[in-house]
């Protein structure tokens, strides 16, 4: 795997050129970290991918292919008028793109007959797979994969239709087309957005299955509870915003956009006000953030008693999931 230093610099010469709003055709040979078998970079506004592109090749040029066609994508997304001073707004625009870079290592051959088989080791979110035909390759690097709700075997699944082949087995496909199938791991790093009125963002992070690595350091009671600080606010940025009671929507699907369903169910609303209720009654946390965790879960139980139409009923769902809302409602 790519080493953290040449990932950072990597990570460092993608953001330099993101926010000039200005990236080569061709970079510096040495922008490439060694040894790295290729690179995605995805660019962000407010959580919403406004471009994402992959490179994988050993040329040294990876790193300036795939964040030009990254960056070529954004500009096409970032609405902007077409006039003299584009390029000075787009600029402007660029200091709010989160630039994430994901760095492959070495590819490893997978066996099995069926795509399954050779995907039953690999973990959805840390391991990448890639399809090699001759001189073809077609990858789903595992951010990509984590982003898209793919498990390993739908992602090598879409690698091999990327190079046109057939929805055969993975036998038949080696058979007939001469197909490999290989695993990789990445690292990968972010680097936020610019603060308003300041010329860096916060800290590069290095990110595991989508969230940034916790030092053991930070294992204590005071990180604890900033991590269920942070969960807690998470769960009431789920709130309905309409005047509707419906209690909290369901989970982001970040590749649709959309929350799905629009409407958590019964139980799963029960569970986050439990949650939000024992947050809001823990010792030594913020008083004003305990209090909005407080306010939610009341919420989110007055809205389950407020059956809206085309809402479940939480009292007429199925046995199971009533009697194991029950002690959760009660709880509250």
């Amino acid at each position: 795997m790519p080493s953290a230093a040449a990932t950072l610099r990597v990570l460092s010469t993608v953001e330099g050129w993101v926010r000039e709003w200005e990236v080569p055709d061709e970079s510096p040979a040495d922008v490439d970290a060694a040894g790295s078998s290729g690179v995605c970079v995805t660019l962000r506004v407010g959580g919403r991918v406004v471009g994402r592109a992959q490179s994988l090749s050993t040329d040294g040029q990876a790193t300036a292919r795939a964040a030009r066609s990254a960056w070529v994508e954004a500009g096409g997304n970032l609405k902007v008028e077409r006039d003299a001073l584009r390029q000075e707004h787009l600029k402007d625009l660029a200091r709010a793109i989160a630039v994430d870079v994901q760095v492959a290592g070495p590819w490893t051959p997978l066996v099995g007959e069926t795509f399954a088989q050779a995907c039953e080791a690999l973990s959805p979110g840390v391991d990448g797979v890639g399809v090699r035909v001759g001189e073809r390759a077609a990858a789903v690097f595992p951010g990509t994969a984590l982003w898209l709700g793919q498990e390993p075997a739908a992602a090598l699944r879409a690698a091999a239709s990327e190079l046109g082949l057939p929805a055969l087995e993975l036998g038949a496909l080696r058979a007939q087309a001469g197909a490999t199938v290989y695993r990789f791991r990445t690292r990968q790093a972010v680097r936020p957005p610019s603060r308003a009125g300041a010329g860096a963002g916060a800290a590069p992070m290095f990110l595991q299955r989508g969230d940034r690595l916790v030092a053991l350091s930070e294992v204590n009671g005071a990180g604890l509870r900033r991590s269920a600080g942070a969960a807690a606010e998470h769960l009431l940025s789920r709130m309905w915003v309409g005047k509707e009671r419906f209690g909290l929507m369901g989970a982001y699907a970040p590749a649709s956009g959309e929350y799905e369903p629009l409407i958590a169910g019964p139980l799963e609303q029960a569970s986050a006000a439990l949650a939000l209720a024992r947050f809001a009654g823990t010792r030594d946390v913020d008083a004003a953030q305990a209090e909005r965790a407080r306010a939610g879960a009341r919420d989110i139980m007055l809205a389950l008693a407020e059956v809206q139409q085309d809402e479940v009923d939480p009292l007429s769902a199925a046995p199971a999931d009533g009697e194991a809302a029950a002690p959760m409602v009660g709880a509250c």
